[in-house]
């Protein structure tokens, strides 16, 4: 099966490419706000390098997030848009997984993170590829306490994902024998992961998403959304008046 993969959660976009489960490319680019320009030329480059064309492909696999609210938007949106046009299913794929498969063999808990805006991340912790901690938003600082009082479960703790390149610096400060930093190759986007991820949730489930597909949306904590300032030029709903 022949799995297209792509990813645009964060300001680097990635699009990859296996045949069951072997890589045949694995294109990282930088994207700031500009996904919707790069996104299929960087499809139309890694089908060139695989020597493939679009109707070649047998399944389309793309990141759910959490992420960028308008570059998941623009990745869901092309995926479906090319799943559609060539017949072909679509499946989604949670960021948190794509980062917990890279980390398969590391023996302690690991810790996901993805960036948020400013000192937020989105956070999942697990153990040997099960679930500990459920997605959430955390603030840095509250994650870095979470990480100085250590936990339940037993060896060092990695941390691993782009969110962990966003706050090297500040994360260096628990750097040290109960936490071990991943190194930046291994916190870059990968679209053969989630080509491989998708290639087999669909084995799994064979649930074909193009018409249903939604980003992975994580709950806010109360104190940061009661603080947000409202959007300008946003009207809030307002209930009808007693008759």
């Amino acid at each position: 099966m022949r799995v297209l993969g792509l990813e645009t959660a964060g300001e680097q976009g990635c699009v990859g490419l296996v045949d069951d489960d072997r890589p045949l490319c694995d294109l990282v680019f930088e994207a700031t706000m500009a996904h919707g320009e790069k996104l299929l030329p960087a499809v139309e480059a890694a089908l060139a390098l695989a020597g493939l064309s679009k109707r070649d492909l047998d399944l389309i696999a793309v990141s759910r997030g959490p992420g960028s609210f308008t570059g998941l938007r623009i990745g869901l949106a092309t995926a479906q848009g090319l799943a559609r046009a060539l017949g072909i299913p679509l499946v989604g794929v949670s960021g948190f997984e794509v980062y917990c498969r890279k980390a398969a063999h590391w023996p302690g808990p690991v810790w996901v993170l993805l960036p948020d805006r400013r000192d937020w991340l989105y956070a999942s912790a697990f153990h040997r590829g099960r679930e500990i901690l459920a997605p959430r938003v955390l603030a840095r600082d509250e994650l870095l306490a979470r990480l100085r009082a250590g936990g339940a479960t037993e060896g060092k703790a990695l941390l691993i994902g782009p969110g962990v390149e966003a706050h090297r610096e500040a994360f260096g400060a628990v750097s040290g024998d109960g936490v071990v930093l991943a190194p930046r190759s291994l916190n870059l986007p990968s679209g053969v992961e989630i080509a491989r991820l998708g290639r087999e949730g669909f084995a799994r489930r064979g649930r074909d998403e193009r018409y249903e597909l939604e980003p992975l949306y994580v709950q806010e904590p109360p104190i940061r959304a009661s603080t947000r300032s409202p959007i300008p030029g946003r009207r809030r709903a307002v209930s009808p008046a007693p008759a």
